[in-house]
């Protein structure tokens, strides 16, 4: 387990799938929100995934994000068929994956959207408990040779797939963002359309083969850094043929802060809306306020963010009316410091 000031450090970003619009919203490590990968309409009419930034985030991806500036930036190169097969892959994943059990979603956003996942630096490496024994026999008492184990090269699989409280979903290998090592088996993966191979199975040919060294033995060829991308609330299981199953949780100290103020946000539009007379909110069809606060949030000029309440429409008539005006921007849900009320 990762104590909670590591832990913080480690998570990069929060990825959340939405499902309604067939996209992926990124927050950063303190849950504030950056953009989503979704598919445009170019002017020549084709579909090709591209970067929306979300109320108030700069206009693009930022460097200053580091693994998560580098997960974007492959995305947007992909073509729509290979990110539709990114965002199926996940959600298949996710089916396998119950930390909670039967429990109700642990966020709003879980309910409205999809799971949060949170994008975790991570370092494997095989540890020898103290220095590689030599040879006991004979031949070795009085000039041991050196040890060849330590130069073996073990398969290392991270996550456990029938085991509901793993939480992995895939991993990136070292910095390379051009495909998900998934948790999903090939059969998993039968039906959907990869021609670019990026979801593959954690396996014989895409694992991991480190060797097993002292501690203060290891160097860059000894050890594998990996981009996991997970449930927060699940462990991740690492399996050796040497050693016993190990397993990596994030403490949810080091992150519920953080998760809780993700926000969910719908992009609408254009879209015909009015003020209310009396107010500057307004007045829209919206769900209830059961999980929260609606608001409307709209690009303003010079990079901004306008936010106006949004009240919900009804079918009483008003007068006068109104001049409708179109707009274009996202109506989002502030979660509720007291919860869900009745």
């Amino acid at each position: 387990m990762l104590d909670e000031d590591a832990a913080a450090e480690s998570i990069c970003a929060w990825l959340v799938p939405n499902h309604l619009d067939q996209a992926l919203l990124c927050h950063a490590p303190d849950g504030a929100p950056l953009g989503s990968v979704a598919t445009g309409v170019m002017p020549d009419g084709t579909t090709v995934p591209r970067w929306l930034p979300l109320p108030g985030a700069a206009p693009a991806p930022d460097p200053a994000h580091g693994h998560l500036y580098e997960l974007v930036t492959a995305l947007l190169a992909l073509d729509r068929p290979t990110l539709s097969t990114f965002l199926r892959g996940v959600d298949r994943a996710l089916t396998t994956i119950a930390p909670s059990g039967d429990q109700d979603p642990p966020t709003t956003l879980s309910r409205l959207l999809g799971r949060p996942l949170a994008l975790v630096r991570a370092r494997v490496r095989l540890d020898l408990d103290g220095p590689a024994l030599p040879d006991p026999s004979w031949r070795n008492l009085l000039d041991p040779a050196a040890p060849a184990y330590p130069r073996y090269r073990w398969p290392v699989r991270l996550g456990e797939r029938d085991q509901l409280g793993d939480g992995l979903v895939g991993y990136y290998q070292e910095r390379d963002y051009t495909g998900l090592h998934t948790v999903l088996a090939e059969d998993d993966l039968a039906d959907l359309a990869d021609p670019h191979d990026y979801l593959r199975p954690i396996g014989p040919g895409h694992g991991m083969a480190l060797p097993a060294r002292p501690p203060r033995d290891h160097d860059a060829t000894s050890t594998a850094h990996v981009t996991l991308l997970l449930d927060p609330y699940g462990a991740v299981h690492a399996t050796t043929g040497i050693l016993p199953t190990a397993q990596l949780r994030v403490p949810s100290r080091a992150f519920e802060e953080s998760l809780g103020a993700l926000a969910a946000g719908f992009r609408f539009g254009p879209m015909l809306t009015v003020q209310a007379p009396d107010t500057a909110a307004l007045v829209l069809p919206r769900p209830a306020d059961r999980h929260g606060r609606w608001t409307w949030a709209q690009p303003a000029p010079g990079g901004a963010a306008a936010s106006l309440p949004a009240d919900r429409a009804d079918a009483a008539p008003r007068f006068p009316f109104a001049r409708p005006v179109l707009r274009t921007g996202y109506l989002q849900l502030q979660p509720s410091e007291e919860g869900p009320t009745p």
